[in-house]
Order: structure tokens, then sequence, then C-alpha cells
């Protein structure tokens, strides 16, 4: 896996992310941050409330590749 999340069940839905600017520029980051935001959105759909802390390892993700992290995560919890 090139994403590292770890969640907890709270009382609201929230996501954060650990993005040093070591890992690229602040456009590639962005863009990883706008791709994650749209894909937890659009996976709760389920209305789980569940804190995530988001750390990739790389932003070379494309969106089907984030979507599928965030798929799997809804699926365990």
């Amino acid at each position: 896996k090139n994403i590292n999340l770890r969640f907890c069940y709270s009382n609201h839905n929230k996501i954060g992310f650990i993005l040093p600017s070591s890992l690229g520029p602040a456009h590639k980051r962005n863009l990883f941050k706008r791709r994650c935001r749209s894909s937890f959105v659009n996976k709760n759909k389920i209305n789980k409330n569940i804190s995530v802390l988001v750390k990739p390892k790389t932003l070379n993700l494309q969106f089907n590749e984030i979507d599928l992290v965030f798929t799997e995560l809804y699926s365990t919890c």
C-alpha cells in the first residue's frame, strides 16, 4: 500500500493529513488532499462517524487507487 490510514470512531466525520513538503510541491499535495476528501465524502453514504488520518508514502496516485483505499476502509469498519 502507498497510503497509511488510521481511523477511529467519533461523533463527527473528520479527515486529517500528514503531508510533509518532502513528498512534493504544494500543488501536488493539494491535489492529493482534494482527491482524498472527495473519496471520503462519496464513500460516507453509510453515515459512519469515523475520523481518518491519512499519511501517504507517495503522491503519485490516481483517483481510482485512492478511492480503492477508502472503499477498503469502509468495508472493514
